[in-house]
């Protein structure tokens, strides 16, 4: 058992043990320290799940609504694909982030390869709608919070987001 080959490769195997959970750590830490922070208009819900807890469900509002879609909640959640693009159910893409006047970040459009010069996240192609537009699985589609804090938040959204008629 004290055969160098052996205690070599219980070496390598105990750096490697250390270097994944350290390379997970540093790219959190870049992501935060170089990344871009974006406000986005959610319509949230507060599911539970069993297994990890209460969450708020975010549903990332796009660039072109209308009028009609603004008075219909259940509104698909449909990005528009950039032009000359073709793409398929389940198939990676990169979806550009756009800032309007009001502040919010909404998604533009979607490519298959990072649009130079803008800022965007990785997505999935859900479906494809007929209008050249397709819904998009995002990242980031739950945010947990602790137990008590899960309805606050969904009772805060509702009374700020409330409209007066």
């Amino acid at each position: 058992m004290n055969n160098p080959l052996s205690i070599c490769l219980m070496g390598f195997v105990a750096l490697a043990q250390l270097a994944v959970p350290a390379y997970m750590i540093v790219r959190r830490e870049i992501t935060l320290r170089d990344g871009e922070q974006f406000k986005f208009r959610t319509a949230p819900v507060d599911p539970y799940d069993a297994f990890r807890g209460r969450y708020v469900a975010l549903r990332l509002d796009t660039v072109n609504r209308t009028a009609e879609d603004e008075e219909n909640r259940w509104w698909s959640q449909s990005v528009p694909v950039a032009k000359g693009e073709i793409v398929h159910r389940g198939q990676p893409v990169c979806a550009r982030i756009e800032v309007g006047a009001d502040g919010f970040a909404k998604l533009a459009e979607i490519t298959r390869r990072p649009p130079p010069g803008a800022p965007w996240i990785k997505a999935r192609v859900g479906w494809l709608e007929s209008d050249n537009r397709a819904s998009l699985e995002l990242p980031c589609d739950r945010y947990y919070l602790e137990e008590g804090l899960a309805p606050k938040a969904e009772a805060a959204y509702f009374q700020l987001s409330r409209r007066e008629v």
